[in-house]
């Protein structure tokens, strides 16, 4: 039955949407106005782009595609065309949150879970930095919106939709699979939440062809996507670290906010109560898969703060839930802590050169400094009437490529193997029989340049870099002749 909608539910509705709308926009209108480069991983992605390709070396390819949906639709290829889909996809995925928490608790609580969504610090962090969270988090809240019709409704058409919406967020990020396992033990530990057979398996076989071009790139490129994932992870044997453990939890109250993640923990300590209630049950067992996977990773190896990002799609409803039900005040006191952050990381983004620590160090410096480099490079190449420039490092390749998009020096990677330690080894090593002089930039004492010691090479430029992510460290940029790698 349509549930009744009241004058406080409307007046609800309107503050999630004008709170969305208004803080899309606002991220929207500051993104010109950025004062960082683009990050290595953001340069790389641009050029992922460019490429159009099924998979890519360390990630799916779905963050391509979307830069490259944007800087088509503006004609131009700076930072703010780059990121524009960032605030627009979290505000839609906000919107979605709205959706299935409505479907799940009252339009209050999914007000509430909507704007804690928009304003989770993790949220407003990639509303400004290019992250392939971004397009996983709205195809994850896509696929629960969908799950959360069928089980009402069966549909041949719905069930198609939630195999597109599960393949698409594989296909941004293999930390989707955190929702497959959500949903199993939602299938087994919740009747309530179980959706037709026929319908759950249209879904998975769906899912399994949207993803299969992915797996046929991994397949022809020595599964160097899955290798790369497997290095992150960086197991070592049975090595029980408590204070990575500890540091990835205490990360946790920054990601989500300290209120929200405070509640989700409430729900967890109090689990008889969250039990009770089955669609509060759902929340919190397809929250926990992502949470838990990554708090053991981090137990025994290492984990990043945003590896369990995913977590926060049922999460932001769950602890709607504990807010909005048991601790009204502290609600508030979450949707203005979080808010208060959404609002001032935009702004001070735009200061991003002088935001400084108390030692004096940039706030922001692995985000500047990159650029300077780059342009130094270049103009030398330019000045010298040499058109290939070599690197090994990541980061300098990173933004060179970037730098020459519209035309410049060749730009390629050392001819780097086993394993093959970036995307640009893998496809844009030096072709075999270039016969011209090149340049090779590289921080001082990193690599030598020719493989035979005996090779003439000449430094013709040398420098110390500003302030920045490679600041104080030495340049070297280095005229070597044809032939200087096998």
């Amino acid at each position: 039955m349509p549930k009744n909608v009241t004058h406080t539910d409307r007046r609800w509705l309107s503050l999630a949407l004008l709170a969305i709308l208004g803080l899309t926009l606002w991220r929207v209108a500051l993104l010109p106005f950025s004062g960082i480069d683009l990050f290595v991983d953001e340069s790389q992605y641009w050029l992922w782009g460019r490429e159009l390709a099924f998979g890519h070396y360390s990630k799916p390819p779905m963050i391509g595609w979307v830069i490259r949906a944007t800087t088509f639709l503006t004609g131009a290829e700076e930072g703010f065309d780059i990121r524009l889909a960032l605030p627009i996809l979290h505000g839609l995925t906000a919107v979605l949150i709205l959706i299935l928490a409505e479907e799940l608790v009252d339009l209050p609580t999914a007000a509430v879970a909507a704007i804690s969504y928009a304003t989770l610090p993790a949220v407003s962090l990639g509303s400004i930095l290019v992250s392939t969270d971004t397009p996983m988090l709205f195809f994850l809240a896509a696929a629960l919106v969908c799950w959360v019709k069928l089980r009402a409704a069966p549909s041949l058409g719905g069930a198609l939709l939630l195999g597109a919406c599960l393949g698409l967020g594989m296909m941004s990020k293999y930390a989707m699979a955190y929702v497959f396992v959500g949903l199993g033990l939602v299938v087994a530990l919740v009747p309530t939440w179980r959706i037709a057979l026929r319908d759950g398996v249209v879904a998975l076989l769906v899912a399994g062809l949207v993803v299969l071009p992915n797996v046929l790139w991994n397949l022809q490129h020595d599964m160097a996507t899955l290798r790369h994932t497997a290095d992150n992870a960086a197991w070592q044997g049975l090595q029980l670290n408590w204070g990575n453990a500890l540091r990835f939890l205490a990360e946790q109250f920054a990601v989500a906010g300290p209120l929200v993640f405070a509640a989700i923990l409430a729900q967890i300590l109090f689990l008889r109560r969250t039990w009770e209630d089955e669609d509060t049950r759902a929340l919190l067992l397809l929250a926990l898969p992502a949470l838990t996977v990554v708090l053991v990773q981090a137990l025994i190896s290492r984990a990043y703060a945003n590896w369990a990002v995913g977590s926060y799609v049922a999460g932001v409803v769950l602890a709607a839930v504990w807010l909005s039900h048991r601790a009204p005040r502290l609600m508030i006191a979450s949707l203005v802590i979080n808010g208060l952050i959404a609002l001032a990381l935009p702004v001070a983004v735009t200061q991003a050169e002088t935001l400084r620590r108390p030692d004096g160090v940039l706030l922001l410096k692995r985000h500047l400094g990159q650029e300077a480099i780059s342009r130094r490079a270049l103009d030398a190449a330019r000045e010298l009437g040499l058109d290939v420039i070599v690197a090994h490092d990541r980061g300098l390749l990173a933004d060179l490529f970037y730098r020459t998009r519209d035309g410049g020096p060749s730009i390629y990677s050392l001819p780097l193997r086993n394993p093959v330690p970036h995307h640009y080894a893998l496809l844009y090593p030096i072709p075999p029989g270039l016969d011209r002089p090149m340049l090779y930039l590289t921080f001082s004492g990193q690599a030598r340049a020719c493989d035979d010691p005996a090779v003439e090479q000449r430094e013709v430029l040398g420098w110390t870099a500003g302030p920045g992510t490679a600041e104080g460290q030495r340049l070297s940029l280095l005229q070597v002749p044809p032939g200087c790698w096998n």
